[in-house]
């Protein structure tokens, strides 16, 4: 499984084991579930990372939350083919 974790200015980074990933002090996820847990209600911050994420067509809103954290799930999955999973990887939500 990949653990992943998102700090308060939406970094998102990719950790080689669950350990690595509580260490870091930010928000663990590794599900979809879990990332809109971490992220808690603040649509505007799914907007935010969604827009700050490389390769996608910014927008302005969503339909809905889930279609939020759908979106941004699939691009954590492309993140996961990227990286190796042994290794830490950073995506910068600035």
């Amino acid at each position: 499984m990949k653990y992943f974790t998102i700090d308060a200015e939406n970094n998102i980074t990719l950790h080689g084991s669950r350990k690595e990933a509580r260490d870091s002090g930010a928000k663990v996820f590794s599900t979809e579930e879990q990332f809109a847990d971490a992220i808690g209600n603040d649509n505007q911050r799914l907007l935010d990372i969604w827009n700050s994420l490389p390769g996608v067509k910014p927008v302005t809103k969503f339909a809905n939350r889930k279609t939020a954290t759908e979106r941004i799930e699939v691009c954590k999955r492309a993140i996961c083919r990227v990286f190796n999973p042994d290794l830490s990887g950073r995506l910068s939500g600035n």
